[in-house]
C-alpha cells in the first residue's frame, strides 16, 4: 500500500527539524515542559492556525481526525 504525503506534511518539510531542535537546545525551550515537546507544540499550533480553528473543540477534533501523531512523534526526526 502506498502512502502519500499530505499537504500539511509537505508544509512541515519546509521547517528543518534539525535546526529547530538546535534552537530549542540553545535556548532551553523544553526546560520545564510537561507534555508537548516544542516540536509537538509547533506542529499543533501550525495545524490549528492553518485550519482557522477558533475553539478548543475545533482544535481537538481537527487533531484527532488526522494522523497528527505521525508529525509529532520524536522517532520520525529528519
Amino acid at each position: 500500500m502506498k502512502r502519500f504525503c499530505s499537504i500539511f506534511s509537505q508544509l512541515l518539510q519546509l521547517f528543518p527539524r534539525l535546526e529547530f531542535e538546535q534552537a530549542v537546545k540553545k535556548h532551553q525551550a523544553d526546560r520545564g515542559a510537561k507534555g508537548f515537546t516544542t516540536w509537538g507544540q509547533f506542529v499543533a499550533m501550525l495545524f490549528c492556525q492553518l485550519r482557522r480553528a477558533h475553539t478548543l473543540r475545533e482544535i481537538g477534533g481537527g487533531l484527532a481526525s488526522c494522523c497528527i501523531d505521525d508529525w509529532i512523534d520524536d522517532s520520525n526526526q529528519s
